[in-house]
Parts: C-alpha cells; structure tokens; sequence
C-alpha cells in the first residue's frame, strides 16, 4: 500500500523578527525620501534618484518577504522531505531522506541539542522549535550526520511509526 502524506508548517513571526522588518521599512523609506528630495533639488539626476527611491522601497519588500517561511514535511512510502517555502513563492529542499537512515528520534531539548555547539553543529530547524518538537538524528551517506528539529502533526507520527527501525517506533 503506496503512502503519501504532506503537512504544512506555519513559521509564527517572533518580536525579533517583527522588529527586524520594522528596521528594514524604516531604513528603506528614510533612503528612499532621501533620494526624493535630492530628486527636487537636482533636476539633472531626478530620473535616476527616483528610479533608486524606488528600488530601496521594492528591496524592502522583497527583504521583508524573504522572512517569511513555512515548511512542508512529505512522506512517499519510505521517504522523506522536507522542503522550506519562502514568501508562498520560492521552494527550497532542505532534507530528503529515507525512513532507514533515521539513527535516533528523541523529544526536542534546546539545552541539549543547541547549547553544546561543540557536539552539535550541524542542527537544523524545519519549524518553530516548542514543546511538540522531535529532534531526528539523520545518517546521510554523503554528507555525514546531522539533527533536523520538526513538530510533525499526528498523521506524519502514525507514517513514521510505520516506516522507521522497530528500535525507534515508541519513540514518536
């Protein structure tokens, strides 16, 4: 029987991100009314400054978008991938795996798994880390071992349970 199941992660904007697109506006629009008034004064160049006014002002908004992620867990039968959606436009595959390579599963702790930065460097997150987060330990052929942090919904645990070591199902 031939499994497919997808599920939509939702990246919840903290404070320091809120005030980080802030800085971006203010900074872009205070350039940008710079260069429109330099614009008034300097006939010769108005072109040109109000085509960068306007450039600051789309940088800002393209920054500010770029910001904006979600991301989507996919499991095909035995694989798994997870891609990170930037602004609903852009798809970026962050890891594809199989069920097999999955070396340990274990309940998300950011004291254990980000603090000792010396033992875990290679961590990566594919939602906003809470209480509901696994942290998987991946063995990649290639590229060595790494942990991904993911909060899967309940249908995504059932297809895991299926799909890994029998080690590993009563750990999710």
């Amino acid at each position: 029987m031939d499994t497919f199941i997808e599920q939509l992660v939702v990246i919840k904007n903290s404070g320091r991100i809120k005030a980080i697109k802030i800085a971006i506006w203010i900074v872009c629009s205070l350039l940008a009314a710079g260069l429109i008034g330099f614009a008034v004064l300097n006939r010769l160049l108005a072109f040109l400054l109000l085509m960068l006014a306007a450039a600051a002002l789309f940088c800002a908004y393209y920054m500010c978008g770029q910001l904006n992620n979600e991301f989507e867990y996919i499991i095909t039968n035995r694989d798994i991938d997870i891609d990170r959606i930037v602004n609903k436009r852009k798809r970026i595959r962050m890891a594809s795996f199989t069920c097999s390579d999955i070396e340990n599963i274990e309940k998300y702790d950011p004291h254990r798994h980000v603090a000792d930065k010396s033992r875990n460097k290679n961590v990566y997150f594919g939602c906003t880390p809470d209480e509901d987060a696994y942290a998987l330990t991946i063995r990649h052929p290639k590229n060595g071992s790494y942990i991904l942090v993911i909060t899967p919904n309940e249908e995504i645990k059932t297809a895991l349970r299926k799909s890994v070591n029998y080690n590993l199902k009563n750990k999710i």
